[in-house]
């Protein structure tokens, strides 16, 4: 059995420290190992594990990164620029590694469990120091821990939610689908905690998309595999003399979708990006900042941002990845049919989906100090790379296809003509 590809290690920290690198409190020493990290990731991929798989899709999103990162050299400084994109250059492709050098379904297996299991751990922490003091760890009534922004929070926390669910519902021992269970609603109670409806919308369209194979099998326990947790809660809040809607902070918030309607307060971030990619109409501004602290402005819509600082062109090689996604998405399908499990693709399928939704509120995708570009880059790696995972044997070798062996004849008798007429 091979040992755990050590970049998902790596992935696992970067997700504690993301968050942290940008929260108010956040130290240098902290940025500079967040970079370190997916700087050391991209490298172990391309040195150590000697990655070849950019192939299909996976090469077209990366040629789209690429172009994003060389838009600096257009920007109103290009220093700044290049290290700031370059940052989300680095996470990208650190995921795209991550997943195109997994060697087989095991170490895959064991890679999204360590992922998991990291993101289940950072939010128990992350919640006990709300509980040790509730009021130094919000912000407007919003979950904001350690000075991290609540969004932040929300989008960090939706995709280690996607994956706990998944791994409760595909994993068959008992103790492990309780463990993701309950890690699944600690995590659903932080997204809510947050008030953050992108990171609520987030979560929900990537797990029902995840999960999909798994809810035309068996609904009716997957129904009741979420009941209960929310049952227990609710029973534990009355005890305590409250409802579970006082207890959570953000919760009215979060679930509050209709106080959008008439009202949106993005609306001039919008208008801003559009001005901007106005100036410049075939290839964008570069970059969107703020010119005293030189720090990446987010106009809150990843397609508008890209459209901004990228312009037509980048906008056309992102539509154009977005259908070979689709397309390839079914080719894959289609390879994983018959095979032991084609559900796997369900969990990529499902973090793209999240982050595309994510995307129509904010652009911390196209950011390098959030894990989504590092998810990002590894669901179109994994896409890709499904296939090849299926053909492969439990110790990482290709699984050789034998042709049926030809009976040794001889021809020489009456018997031998019969049998090899019987055999043709």
């Amino acid at each position: 059995m091979n040992p755990l590809n050590k970049i998902y290690l790596l992935a696992a920290v970067f997700i504690v420290v993301a968050p942290l690198s940008i929260a108010g409190t956040a130290t240098q020493e902290i940025k500079i190992v967040r970079l370190a990290i997916t700087a050391t990731m991209a490298g172990m991929g391309l040195f150590v594990y000697r990655s070849d798989s950019f192939r299909g899709m996976t090469k077209g999103f990366t040629a789209f990164a690429i172009l994003f990162t060389i838009s600096s050299l257009w920007s109103d400084d290009i220093r700044w620029a290049l290290f700031n994109k370059g940052m989300f250059l680095l996470a990208v492709l650190g995921g795209i590694y991550m997943a195109t050098t997994t060697r087989n379904k095991d170490e895959l297996s064991k890679g999204i469990r360590v992922l998991a299991f990291t993101g289940t751990l950072a939010g128990f922490l992350l919640f006990l120091a709300y509980l040790i003091n509730p009021d130094a760890n919000t912000s407007g009534d919003r979950l904001a821990v350690a000075g991290m922004n609540a969004n932040t929070i929300g989008s960090s926390a939706a995709p280690m939610f996607i994956l706990s669910f998944f791994l409760g519902l595909s994993h068959q021992g008992f103790k492990t689908r309780l463990f993701c269970f309950g890690s699944a609603t600690l995590l659903a109670i932080i997204i809510l905690g947050t008030g953050s409806r992108g990171a609520t919308l987030m979560a929900l369209v990537g797990t029902l998309i995840a999960t999909k194979p798994f809810l035309q099998k068996r609904a009716f326990s997957i129904i009741l595999s979420v009941a209960i947790p929310l049952g227990i809660l609710q029973v534990v809040s009355l005890s305590m003399g409250t409802s579970l809607a006082n207890k959570i902070p953000g919760l009215s918030r979060a679930t509050n979708f209709s106080s959008l309607k008439g009202h949106n307060n993005r609306a001039g971030m919008w208008k801003y990006a559009i001005k901007q990619w106005n100036t410049n109409r075939l290839i964008g501004i570069g970059w969107l900042h703020f010119n005293k602290s030189k720090a990446t402005a987010n106009c809150h819509n990843l397609y508008l941002q890209i459209l901004a600082e990228t312009g037509i062109l980048g906008a056309v090689i992102m539509t154009g990845v977005l259908i070979q996604i689709l397309l390839r998405t079914q080719v894959v399908k289609h390879e994983l049919f018959g095979t032991a499990t084609p559900e796997l693709l369900a969990l990529p399928m499902g973090l793209l989906a999240s982050i595309a939704v994510h995307g129509m509120v904010e652009a911390s995708a196209l950011f390098g100090t959030t894990c989504l570009p590092l998810l990002l880059g590894y669901s179109i790696g994994l896409i890709d790379r499904l296939p090849v995972l299926t053909t492969k044997a439990t110790d990482g070798s290709r699984a050789v296809k034998r042709a049926p062996a030809i009976p040794q004849l001889d021809i020489r008798s009456r018997q031998g003509h019969q049998n090899l007429a019987d055999s043709l």
